[in-house]
């Protein structure tokens, strides 16, 4: 896990490291086009999923309606 970094000052995702080399690896401008779109397919892919199992409301699912591949 990325985190597990945190405690040695070395923080790898950019957003809270002092590194210059990472800070400029986070681009806001094109982070925030790449997490919407993520966000939008994710809603998507929830509506099918529900859709699918003729559930109305996210409230409905359970962890045992999902199976890992």
């Amino acid at each position: 896990m990325q985190s597990m970094k945190c405690h040695t000052g070395e923080y790898p995702t950019g957003v809270a490291t002092q590194d210059e080399g990472r800070q400029r690896g986070l681009i806001v401008p094109e982070k925030v086009v790449r997490v919407e779109k993520f966000h939008d397919r994710t809603i998507h892919t929830l509506k099918e999923i529900l859709s699918a199992s003729d559930f109305t409301h996210t409230s409905q699912l359970q962890p045992s309606h999902f199976i890992r591949i």
